[in-house]
């Protein structure tokens, strides 16, 4: 099991949950919308990521947001090393409606990589 979500309604306190895992099946071209979307009245911390299995050498990954004017959260991750990552999410509002998020890989995955998408996110208002 996955973490998730401690508590939507709690303020001031930092939260790291599972947003989704990204794979070979990932898609490439248009990307993947990711199983958990950030909470609206938060602010973005990181985004962490922990590639498990390699990918292809030189892969990278996008991560963007579904708001009105879109939001590129990670841009250019390098995957073709197991490794953690550390994404500053430069304390972005998520704004008035949860966001889902969209995985993009730069190019198909035939192999086994794998990583696990994580966001560190905190509240600091009603």
């Amino acid at each position: 099991m996955k973490v998730g979500m401690y508590n939507a309604g709690a303020c001031g306190i930092s939260q790291t949950f599972f947003v989704g895992t990204v794979n070979k099946n990932t898609d490439a071209t248009k990307g993947t919308k990711l199983q958990v979307k950030l909470p609206a009245g938060f602010r973005l911390i990181d985004i962490l990521i922990d590639v498990k299995t390699a990918f292809a050498s030189g892969t990278t990954l996008d991560i963007s947001g579904d708001q009105k004017e879109p939001v590129k959260y990670v841009d250019a991750a390098k995957m073709d090393a197991v490794d953690f990552l550390e994404k500053d999410g430069k304390y972005a509002s998520i704004g008035d409606g949860d966001v889902a998020l969209t995985a993009k890989l730069s190019t198909a995955e035939t192999g086994e990589g794998s990583a696990d998408i994580y966001a560190k996110v905190v509240r600091l208002e009603v």
